[in-house]
């Protein structure tokens, strides 16, 4: 049994979900023909990443309906409750995590007295944890840290309620009280040092995201 919640709505405690497909994102690719020169200039990691394009997921959900007024019934359900929305899937294969994107299709399925519909969802290239990642830190002059991220490159919110100094990849960059986004502080994937200097506390939140 495939255990799905849907925007919080556990499915599977009253549908049978009978298949759930996921592509592989796939890197964005970007060559140009260059006229007398062998090959094709690549630039999909122009800016230094590689970027993904969207995926489709693909979820077949059923339940035992004898009639067919019952079915229309059920077939309407979902389409107001999901057609054309915004959805974040939770799979208990795979708890820690959701997947994000537009629900841009609902197709009806039978098999029998078994009806159901297949939902079509353009998502994400990424999976997110289901919780923002949060470190805090209390200083009192200077700290040696570290800061974890799964794969997606991602700039962090930093919140301090005193002036500081943070030294990430080699530069100190000073900060003032209140929160904010620095773009030279982007973690990428791994573990990356940082050491903070200052007397106060601070935390670091971010989305996490992994393929």
């Amino acid at each position: 049994m495939i255990g799905l919640t849907i925007n919080g709505d556990r499915i599977s405690d009253r549908m049978i979900v009978e298949r759930i497909t996921i592509q592989p994102a796939q890197v964005k690719k970007n060559y140009i023909n260059v006229p007398g020169a062998d090959g094709r200039l690549d630039l999909t990691e122009a800016l230094g990443v590689r970027v993904y394009d969207v995926r489709d997921i693909n979820i077949t959900i059923k339940r035992k309906i004898p009639k067919m007024t019952r079915w229309l019934e059920l077939y309407c359900e979902l389409l107001q409750a999901f057609d054309g929305k915004i959805v974040d899937i939770v799979l208990d294969a795979d708890p820690e995590f959701l997947y994000r994107g537009r629900v841009t299709k609902v197709t009806p399925e039978k098999d029998g007295k078994i009806r159901g519909v297949t939902l079509g969802i353009t998502a994400d290239p990424y999976k997110y944890k289901l919780k923002r990642t949060v470190k805090t830190f209390e200083v009192s002059g200077r700290l040696e840290t570290s800061l974890p991220n799964l794969f997606r490159p991602v700039v962090p919110e930093i919140t301090t309620d005193a002036e500081m100094h943070i030294t990430f990849s080699g530069q100190t960059i000073a900060i003032s009280p209140g929160t904010m986004q620095i773009p030279e502080i982007m973690l990428e994937a791994g573990e990356h040092s940082i050491i903070l200097s200052g007397t106060g506390t601070i935390s670091f939140s971010y989305q996490e995201a992994a393929l």
